[in-house]
């Protein structure tokens, strides 16, 4: 762990500020994608190309898929929930509020992991600090949206929209957590990746 923390910022900074860039600017994307076509096509565009890239990731670390049934049926659940539903959801939600808007709710994923955590999949303790930590965070995001003016009609559905895919992803990292991480498959793959990761 302290080597991890001792890795120069040189190393992951470039990296971390691309991912940043890339990951902000999808709601903007998504903005514009949404005036041109359809909701559902914009989000079976995102599946696509995230399906290639990690076809193309399994052949370059010479990975093959995964062959055991139960686990498909775990990922087919994953890919609902943290791919398929929010990815539609929030192109249509963006049909009716701004990619900001979109984003603030997409910031609220942790929040409702927390929430998923504690109450369905019970695999963290509600202790005072995080129950203190989950009501700030949503006051919190409560006065970035300043819903004392007021939300209704088409805003109203867009931002429900969003928080409904900021919930899927709730689900879906301690589904992940609870039922894929730590399989043999997926230890493996992991280990391929830190292998050519390495310099060495």
């Amino acid at each position: 762990m302290n080597d991890r923390l001792a890795v120069p910022a040189a190393r992951w900074l470039p990296a971390f500020v691309v991912l940043a860039a890339i990951w902000g600017c999808s709601f903007l994307f998504i903005k514009v994608a949404v005036e041109q076509i359809g909701p559902v096509y914009v989000a079976l565009g995102r599946l696509a190309i995230g399906a290639v890239t990690l076809l193309a990731s399994l052949v370059l670390m010479r990975q093959p898929l995964p062959r055991d049934r139960r686990l498909w049926l775990h990922l087919f659940v994953v890919a609902a929930l943290m791919n398929a539903a929010p990815f539609t959801l929030f192109a249509f939600g963006e049909q009716r509020v701004s990619s900001v808007l979109a984003g603030i709710w997409n910031a609220t994923t942790p929040l409702c992991t927390l929430v998923v955590l504690l109450v369905v999949f019970r695999l963290e303790r509600p202790t005072g600090q995080r129950m203190a930590g989950l009501v700030v965070g949503f006051l919190g995001v409560l006065t970035v949206l300043g819903v004392w003016r007021g939300l209704g009609g088409a805003a109203l559905a867009g931002q429900l929209m969003c928080l409904a895919a900021a919930i899927c992803y709730g689900f879906g990292l301690p589904y992940i957590r609870r039922f894929v991480a730590g399989r043999p498959e997926v230890e493996l793959l992991s280990a391929r990746r830190r292998l050519f990761s390495t310099d060495d």
